[in-house]
Parts: structure tokens; sequence; C-alpha cells
């Protein structure tokens, strides 16, 4: 399993995030690769603001737009 958090500079949910995402692995004993990725430009693909969460390539917000909203926290 692959995870990608997507994020900004200095967003507040990028840390918190990570650290959910490490003890739900840990607790359910799931093997994954988790990776952080810096946002720099407002039309990254598949960037719908930060933190975004990929596993495997896909966001895992259902219903989340397919156009990037920019460089922004999500709230």
């Amino acid at each position: 399993m692959k995870i990608e958090v997507l994020y900004i500079q200095d967003c507040p949910g990028y840390a918190p995030t990570l650290e959910i995402i490490k003890q739900v692995l840990a607790e359910e004993q799931i093997t994954a690769t988790l990776t952080g990725i810096e946002v720099t430009e407002a039309n990254t693909p598949g960037f719908l603001g930060s933190p975004t969460v990929r596993i495997n390539g896909k966001d895992i917000e259902r219903g989340a737009l397919a156009a990037a909203c920019g460089l922004a926290c999500q709230t």
C-alpha cells in the first residue's frame, strides 16, 4: 500500500495527519509506504488543499473534486 500526504509549507494539519496515519497503520498492523509530498505549485494534479491524503493514488475524500483549489489548507 502506498500512502501519500500532499501538503503546503507551514500547514498546521500536516504533522497531525501523519501521526494519525502512523497510529492507525500500527494499530491495524498494516504495512505501507508513507510519503509526504510538499506542493509548491497551485496546479499540481490531484491537490485539493493541504493536507490531501491519497492511498494508491486515490484521494481518500469521497466525492473530491478533480480540479485543484490552489495552495491553501483544507478546512
